[in-house]
């Protein structure tokens, strides 16, 4: 009788390789899922990305990813700093930037306070100093802003830069006037003394406010025409005196207001009210 041949055992060496392609499979739909929900960071998907191609390959370097969570981007977080990034301005407000103006000063320090730049800047031949009910007047000739005839300031750096110093240093109102002789003037710019002088003390007005960022609430203007002359006009070195710019600097105890004045502004168009006055009698 013939042998029965033993069967061997029927193992497949490679069954293996199913149970892991299973479970690289649900690795796969696990990261896919993951990045579905979430917002991803591109780096971290890439080092994700490397490693798995190096485990399918059977590559002996495996990327670590430390965390899964660094996947993650919180989008609520990167909103709202989003929103606060476009919400918040580019500046602190000027409130924060720069201090509180001081009080404004009475007659006696504003004077002390006016020669003291005056004597510093050597000016005290071109720049007068006037006392008035109301505060200090800055009396300039009109040949120091001004061409005859004109109200264009003319580029005197050294005059203008000691205003602007005297004006910035306080913080009272300014009140500034302009006036003529009373020579006639009749021109398309300027039919009469009175747009001339108003003018000028407009030119006067617009460069504190706009070239200095003087703040316009404390600016005022006055043009008085041939009318508020402080010599008779019946000398030519009279009525070149009369030829002037008043920069009166209130006292803190005087408004523009109680001086008989107008706030007259600059608006944002350009243009200024400009309030003119005769003196009663004259």
């Amino acid at each position: 009788m013939a042998r029965k041949e033993k069967k061997g055992d029927d193992v497949n060496p490679d069954a293996w390789l199913g149970t892991y392609a299973d479970a690289v499979t649900l690795l796969m739909a696990f990261f896919v899922v993951l990045f579905s929900i979430s917002s991803v960071d591109a780096q971290k998907l890439k080092e994700l990305k490397e490693a798995l191609q190096d485990a399918l390959t059977g590559k002996n370097t495996v990327k670590e990813l430390e965390d899964i969570d660094d996947l993650k981007i919180d989008a609520k977080k990167d909103n709202n700093e989003q929103d606060k990034e476009q919400t918040e301005p580019s500046e602190k407000p000027p409130s924060e930037q720069t201090p509180a103006p001081p009080p404004p000063l009475n007659k006696e320090e504003l004077k002390e306070t006016l020669e003291e730049v005056i004597e510093q800047k050597n000016l005290a031949d071109k720049i007068k100093l006037v006392e008035d009910e109301r505060g200090i007047i800055l009396q300039l000739h009109e040949s120091l802003l001004f061409d005859s005839g004109k109200a264009d300031l003319k580029a005197t750096p050294d005059v203008l830069d000691a205003l602007y110093t005297m004006v910035s240093s306080v913080s009272n109102s300014v009140l500034i006037e302009g006036n003529t002789d009373n020579n006639p003037i009749n021109t398309k710019e300027f039919p009469s003394n009175w747009e001339l002088s108003t003018a000028r003390a407009v030119s006067v007005a617009r460069f504190f406010i706009y070239e200095k960022q003087i703040s316009p609430k404390r600016i005022s203007v006055k043009g008085f025409g041939e009318y508020n002359p402080i010599v008779e006009n019946d000398t030519p070195e009279n009525k070149s005196l009369n030829r002037r710019v008043d920069i009166l600097i209130l006292d803190d105890k005087a408004t523009l207001a109680e001086s008989g004045s107008s706030s007259a502004n600059t608006s944002t168009t350009g243009e200024s009210e400009q309030h003119t006055e005769a003196k009663e009698g004259e």
